[in-house]
């Protein structure tokens, strides 16, 4: 138990083949202990993500049994890791994967909860500096990556920003722009850090 909670990591995991189709499915669903309504809602959101992800998976095997005379390998692989601190705040990373018939991604996914509300807290509540820091370094990023017109939506989605608060109190945050894979982070101070 850290920081007022804890929780375990239910995983479905799934293997199979339909002719000559393969494929894979991981899904880790953190589940928080407790009765609370703050715990109840947090699980609840991880529920309806899981539902998502299984409505999504299945629509990728009808896609590819569609196509009945390719050999196809889909996977999606959904792993999570789970910090706490003294603040009752938790903060969740899902490494995402996910890869139909051809290509695909790979992302981080994230944010934080209050363990007292049971609310999402948008990132710019988490960083030193507010909302014009996020802003600030999104932009900044964007003209490294010549993607201004992500960095528009970015800044106009700041609430649903991917996001996750590391051990040290610094926060990661995935605004998806980048141009390679989307896995890279913007690394800006936390309020939490080093305490």
């Amino acid at each position: 138990m850290v920081g007022g909670a804890c929780h375990k990591l239910e995983t479905d995991q799934q293997e199979f083949k339909i002719g000559r189709h393969a494929f894979t499915y991981c899904y880790q669903k953190p589940v928080l202990a407790g009765n609370t309504k703050a715990i109840k809602k947090i699980n609840a959101a991880w529920e309806k993500d899981y539902q998502h992800n299984q409505h999504n998976f299945a629509l990728l095997k009808e896609a590819a049994v569609a196509l009945n005379d390719l050999d196809t390998t889909c996977s999606s692989r959904f792993l999570v890791t789970v910090t706490y601190n003294k603040h009752g705040v938790i903060s969740f990373r899902q490494d995402a994967e996910f890869y139909p018939v051809a290509a695909g991604y790979h992302k981080y996914n994230g944010g934080a909860y209050s363990l007292t509300t049971g609310n999402r807290i948008p990132v710019y509540d988490l960083v030193k500096g507010s909302r014009e820091v996020v802003l600030a370094r999104l932009k900044q990023e964007a003209e490294k990556q010549d993607a201004l017109n992500f960095y528009d939506e970015a800044a106009s989605n700041l609430d649903e920003l991917n996001y996750t608060i590391v051990p040290d109190g610094m926060v990661y945050i995935y605004p998806q722009f980048f141009k390679a894979t989307g896995r890279d982070a913007i690394v800006v101070s936390g309020i939490f850090e080093k305490e």
